[in-house]
C-alpha cells in the first residue's frame, strides 16, 4: 500500500515542477550577448555586448554586414505576381534579393539546390523594410524549407539566401534556384 502512495506523491511532485532548459540569469547574457547556446560553443563570449561579438563574427549585425554580400532587385515580369532567382553561394557569402511590397500581401518562396561541392543546404530568410538583419522568417526553421509569410508593412523585402554549417565552414559552393515573391493580396507598387 505504500508503493501506490509514494508513485502518487513522486508524480505530483514532478507535475508541479517548472522545468526551464536554461536559468534566467543565462538566458540574459545569451540575450546582451547577441550569442546562442551553438555560438557560445564556437567561441561567441556571453560576457561581451552584442557589438562585441559582431565584430569577432557572431550574431545577426556580422552577419548583415558581411564584405561578399551581394545585391540584386527582383523583377517581375509585365502582368505576373512571380519570379524566379537563380544563383550560387560560397561560403559566408549571401545574396539578398530586394523586392517592393505592400502591406498586408503574401510573399511565398522555396529554394531549390542546383549543384553543390559540399552538403548542398542552402537557406533564405525574409527581411522586413530597414533590418538590419532580423527576419520575420528563416527556412532553417520550417520542416520543407518553404515559406510563406503575410508581410506586415510596405517596403523594400530582402530574401537573404546563405549557406551554414558545414557548407559555410567548408566554404563550399551551392548552387540554387527560387520560385518566389508570389505576391497575392493587395497589389504590389
Amino acid at each position: 500500500m505504500k508503493t501506490p502512495s509514494l508513485v502518487i506523491a513522486c508524480a505530483t511532485l514532478l507535475a508541479a515542477t517548472q522545468v526551464q532548459a536554461i536559468d534566467a540569469e543565462y538566458r540574459s547574457l545569451l540575450e546582451r550577448s547577441g550569442c546562442t547556446q551553438v555560438t557560445e560553443t564556437q567561441g561567441c563570449d556571453i560576457h561581451k555586448t552584442k557589438a562585441e561579438n559582431a565584430k569577432a563574427g557572431f550574431g545577426s549585425a556580422a552577419h548583415s554586414s558581411a564584405a561578399a554580400q551581394q545585391v540584386s532587385p527582383v523583377q517581375f515580369p509585365h502582368g505576373q505576381d512571380h519570379a524566379t532567382v537563380n544563383g550560387a553561394v560560397r561560403g559566408d557569402e549571401y545574396h539578398d534579393y530586394v523586392l517592393r511590397a505592400r502591406a498586408g500581401q503574401t510573399l511565398s518562396a522555396h529554394l531549390t539546390v542546383e549543384g553543390s561541392n559540399g552538403d548542398g543546404t542552402v537557406y533564405f530568410n525574409v527581411l522586413p523594410p530597414g533590418s538590419e538583419g532580423e527576419a520575420i522568417f528563416n527556412s532553417s526553421t520550417s520542416p520543407d524549407g518553404r515559406g510563406r509569410v503575410e508581410l506586415p508593412e510596405s517596403g523594400d523585402y530582402r530574401l537573404r539566401v546563405y549557406l551554414m554549417d558545414n557548407d559555410r565552414d567548408a566554404n563550399k559552393t551551392v548552387g540554387y534556384h527560387e520560385p518566389l515573391a508570389k505576391l497575392s493580396g493587395r497589389r504590389r507598387q
